[in-house]
């Protein structure tokens, strides 16, 4: 075992895997920067995650319009990322240097380069970057961006939070609102089509004082029975309305910001040489187990 080593040791093969190793070392050392992985989290409310089951509002367009939204349309948005193009940070290791998106993705500035497609190339740039993900049972949508700035990677993802989600929000109050108005509207014209129904009821029993004929009955009954459905539906609708008013009073938003953006993980020098070596060693014991089986094996034959 000692010889197959020491002829090993001494071969041209432990030689050149020495300058392989060494020369990755050397690369580490000058090359390395390293990476943050940047996170953050949105949720939605209770309010956000309802959804109206109820046929009869659903079937006069009146369902709830907090149901689940996919935030991941909107991150991801050229709404919300070309916004971000005329943010700025400051690189806190390049000596308080102030950065923008075009100068970290190190993007042409010349001004033949038409802006619009350099603003393209540069939220194609950031939207590949992003890592989106979204819960399937609750619903929490997770960021994360890998950077070697983890000032642009904290300032990004609390830009795309707050953008998207007052995005969302205004959305919810605006429908809220709408939802509202449409319903007022919706009140004023059942209460109309009720009152236009009694007069209509009370002009018939004024002109039929006796309406023992099975015609005249069946004419009061529809009439009658127009009446009962129109305040059936108010009443129905006027509930809605309620609480539609205090949906809005409260004012929950869809969506809230869970967790600001902050730094998950780091890729350190000393981990990435501490790998280097580990795989230094078991490439070496792989070599000489194998000398060594080859050995054991001739020797049998």
């Amino acid at each position: 075992m000692k010889n197959i080593i020491f002829k090993y040791v001494i071969s041209t093969i432990f030689k050149r895997i020495n300058y392989i190793f060494i020369t990755f070392f050397i690369l580490i050392f000058i090359f390395f920067e390293s990476e943050y992985t940047v996170s953050s989290s949105i949720s939605p409310t209770p309010q956000g995650k309802t959804v109206s089951t109820n046929s009869l509002t659903t079937a006069l367009g009146l369902a709830s319009s907090n149901a689940y939204f996919d935030f991941t349309d909107v991150i991801n948005s050229n709404y919300v990322l070309q916004k971000f193009l005329t943010s700025s940070w400051v690189n806190s290791e390049d000596n308080l240097q102030e950065m923008n998106v075009f100068t970290y993705y190190e993007i042409d500035e010349d001004e033949e380069l038409d802006s619009s497609v350099r603003n393209r190339i540069a939220v194609n740039r950031i939207r590949n970057e992003l890592l989106v993900s979204t819960s399937r049972i609750t619903g929490l949508v997770k960021i994360e961006i890998e950077t070697t700035d983890s000032n642009y990677g904290k300032a990004l993802l609390s830009f795309i939070q707050n953008e998207s989600v007052d995005y969302i929000n205004k959305i919810e109050f605006n429908m809220s609102s709408q939802k509202i108005n449409f319903l007022s509207k919706r009140i004023s014209q059942i209460g109309d089509e009720l009152e236009k129904a009694e007069y209509d009821l009370q002009l018939f029993l004024e002109k039929n004082k006796n309406y023992s004929s099975p015609e005249l009955q069946i004419q009061y009954l529809n009439k009658k029975r127009a009446i009962e459905i129109k305040s059936a539906l108010l009443s129905t609708v006027s509930a809605q309305m309620e609480v539609a008013k205090i949906e809005n009073l409260n004012n929950l938003p869809a969506v809230v910001i869970l967790d600001k953006p902050y730094i998950l993980q780091v890729s350190k020098l000393s981990t990435m040489i501490t790998n280097l070596i580990l795989v230094y060693i078991l490439l070496n014991f792989f070599i000489i187990f194998y000398l060594f089986y080859i050995r054991f094996t001739s020797n049998d034959n």
